[in-house]
């Protein structure tokens, strides 16, 4: 039966899911080349007394956004995903051994690393969703220890896994300083139907879809190389509940619409806000 559940979601795809990194070297690179820039200009126009501000403002206004715009809105953007998550997700069973199971790490709320890069978003929503729409019991554990991972592999009732977090083709984040490499469920003892690695699949080493994984079943769940993002998360599952529904046509545009407004809807009304009152910070007289 369980070859029959989850097999829309591994076919191979039209289109990619992998996003493209951002360049952080190549922006730092324009932004020393452009203050630099003006900084010669503005010398060479007046002196470098002048000049010398036009060389530290415009780092110091990327910092100051950064700091003052960017860093408040990704904190209250997950805290209210967070409070979104709790509620939505209240009657859905956890850490109890069933043929579905999510898998996400540990959430470490007091650590400054959790509310700039969180293990989850609100794609957990769409991922319970669309196993909802399945209509086969799953469950959701949460803080998962290598331990609990251990038992979860070894789990005969477990047969699909979902691993949703940070990671690597070779490797799961548990936090941001514990890392589980896959190579340790090379035994047939681990052996599941499914596996889908919902994280970044950078890197080089195998996937656990090719330790567990049947031969047979491995194209249907093999993991994309490279770096996912909620973004690209939001429309792998969005795609995929419009392939199990079946939509067509405009429903299919609309559905796709609609999806994806919800999962926008949070950041976008914190970056509104949060854009407001930035803005009276920097303008007030």
């Amino acid at each position: 039966m369980s070859n029959n559940i989850d097999n829309s979601l591994g076919e191979k795809k039209k289109k990619s899911y992998v996003a493209q990194p951002l360049d952080l070297t190549t922006w730092a690179y324009w932004i020393l080349v452009f203050s630099f820039g003006l900084y010669f200009t503005i010398g060479a126009i007046s002196n470098q007394e002048t000049a010398l501000p036009f060389l530290l403002m415009f780092p110091a206004l990327i910092g100051i956004v950064i700091l003052l715009f960017v860093f408040p809105v990704r904190f209250f953007t997950f805290f209210i995903t967070e409070l979104v998550l709790r509620v939505y997700l209240f009657h859905v069973p956890k850490n109890m051994p069933v043929e579905t199971v999510v898998i996400t790490g540990k959430r470490p709320y007091f650590k400054p690393s959790f509310w700039t890069a969180p293990n989850f978003d609100t794609d957990l929503i769409l991922i319970v969703n669309y196993l909802r729409m399945i209509g086969k019991p799953f469950s959701i554990y949460y803080d998962t220890t290598i331990e609990m991972f251990d038992k979860i592999m070894e789990n005969k009732e477990i047969r699909i896994v979902y691993v949703v977090g940070h990671g690597r083709r070779h490797s799961f984040a548990i936090d941001s300083t514990t890392s589980l490499d896959y190579c340790k469920y090379n035994d047939p003892k681990f052996r599941k139907d499914f596996v889908y690695q919902i994280h970044c699949n950078g890197g080089k080493g195998k996937s656990l879809v090719e330790y567990v994984v049947p031969q047979e079943n491995q194209a249907k769940c093999w993991p994309e190389h490279g770096l996912m993002t909620n973004l690209t998360i939001y429309q792998l599952f969005i795609d995929k509940i419009i392939k199990l529904k079946n939509y067509k046509g405009i429903h299919a545009f609309l559905i796709n619409a609609w999806y994806s407004f919800l999962t926008a809807l949070i950041p976008l009304s914190v970056f509104m806000l949060w854009g407001f009152i930035f803005l009276k910070m920097v303008t007030i007289q």
